[in-house]
């Protein structure tokens, strides 16, 4: 079983949390919200958290899944259950209900973002091999 060498899963895990720092800066700086705070993080931890903890059940982080752009639509179930997950953490994080408005938006936008990244990654790590 071949595993992926240990710097290039550093850079993949920083590639998917920066993906997910993009798309909760882009989220905050389109409501006009101070990126100065440190009030993104409430979004941008639990997604990461969320993320993190369900990826590689799906084989995100193995090398026959991530080098082959086919394989990339493996995000899609990822982010299905990452989302709410991470919503919800973020709900009780925050003392407040879960938006479900909000949660179809961020799961929307982190999954055009991570399809686009990953597939990029895909064709970059598939040129390697």
């Amino acid at each position: 079983m071949r595993t992926l060498k240990l710097s290039t899963l550093i850079a993949l895990v920083i590639g998917d949390a920066l993906v997910v720092f993009a798309v909760t800066l882009f989220g905050f700086h389109s409501h006009n919200q101070s990126l100065t705070n440190l009030r993104w993080m409430t979004t941008f931890l639990p997604v990461v958290l969320a993320w993190g903890l369900i990826a590689p059940w799906f084989g995100l982080y193995h090398p026959d899944v991530v080098c082959r752009p086919p394989q990339v639509w493996r995000v899609i179930p990822v982010l299905l259950l990452a989302t709410p997950l991470a919503m919800a953490l973020r709900a009780l994080w925050l003392g407040r209900p879960i938006l479900w408005v909000f949660v179809l938006v961020m799961g929307g936008i982190l999954m055009l973002a991570f399809l686009i990244w990953r597939l990029i990654w895909a064709f970059a790590c598939g040129r390697k091999l």
